[in-house]
């Protein structure tokens, strides 16, 4: 956990395939983002080669009392955008640090867009994991949740509250809200992200869902 004062931030990068989650703080200052094997956030590589994305487009940084994006290719620009904010083009050999605490830095490649999101903490914020099935206190504030989130979210919880035992999957959530299986993956990383950022306690499931699901229904959120 970081001293008083140091600033730390949870990086997420939604794929297709899986969802990538780094924090960056004091012991893991800098992380590097592109197509090259030994990025710490590996994009346009996997399951369809993204040959637009440079092999390392940027890193992330902490500087001075915030978290910056440095672009280190020498050819391609990048965008940094606040969530549903403003974006601000970030050229090569540019550092960009925003203001906000929550902010996405959108790679677009040939074979499309590639979004990392990335959210500051607080020095004293951090996930707190539950060691016994006892019911904990409700965190507060509660998380934010958008609409949508909160839709997904629920959809999650219905088989639940009917009473059965596990629930929904990936595949009943998307046909329920007619949404695809990748659009429910990314709320479902989102959720994770705004429990995380407010501290409600979470079991270390190795799924987002299990996780998010759990905690919801523990904490009745």
């Amino acid at each position: 956990m970081p001293s008083e004062g140091q600033v730390s931030a949870l990086v997420a990068f939604v794929a297709p395939h899986r969802t990538v989650r780094c924090r960056l703080d004091a012991a893991t200052p800098e992380l590097r983002f592109g197509r090259l094997g030994d990025c710490a956030i590996r994009i346009g590589h996997s399951p369809l080669l993204d040959e637009g994305v440079p092999r390392i487009a940027g890193k992330l940084m902490i500087w001075k009392d915030r978290v910056a994006v440095e672009n280190l290719d020498e050819v391609y620009a990048f965008d940094v955008a606040a969530r549903d904010g403003p974006r601000s083009v970030v050229r090569p050999g540019y550092l960009l640090s925003p203001k906000e605490p929550a902010f996405e830095v959108i790679v677009s490649g040939a074979r499309g867009r590639h979004v990392i999101r990335i959210a500051v903490l607080a020095a004293h914020s951090q996930a707190v994991k539950a060691s016994s099935g006892d019911a904990e206190p409700a965190t507060n504030p509660p998380p934010n949740l958008t609409g949508e989130e909160r839709a997904v979210l629920e959809a999650y919880l219905a088989p639940l509250k009917a009473g059965r035992p596990l629930h929904a999957t990936h595949t009943e959530v998307a046909e329920a809200l007619g949404r695809s299986k990748t659009w429910v993956r990314s709320r479902a990383a989102e959720i994770y992200d705004k429990f995380f950022v407010a501290a409600v306690p979470m079991r270390d499931y190795p799924d987002d869902v299990d996780a998010i699901v759990d905690a919801a229904w523990r904490h009745g959120l």
